[in-house]
């Protein structure tokens, strides 16, 4: 399944991020879809950043890698 730019809802798009947590940084990201189905990753990157964009970057890198883990090669 390939969902495409045009089936997200931007608007809707969130993420959290605990910076409290003695190593590491821990991310939830939830990426709405227009249909009202969402998808909610939890990641927990290296703590040793602490430029916003690269800790973003890491995280959604890290989510990439577990969803490919996941699911079947198309």
């Amino acid at each position: 399944m390939t969902i495409k730019n045009e089936q997200l809802n931007f608007s809707e798009y969130a993420y959290k991020i605990d910076m409290a947590g003695g190593a590491g940084y821990v991310i939830d990201r939830r990426f709405p879809l227009k249909n009202g189905e969402s998808v909610t990753i939890h990641v927990e990157i290296d703590g040793k950043e602490s430029d916003l964009e690269k800790i973003n970057v890491q995280s959604i890198e890290r989510a990439i890698e577990i969803l490919r883990a996941w699911l079947p090669e198309e």
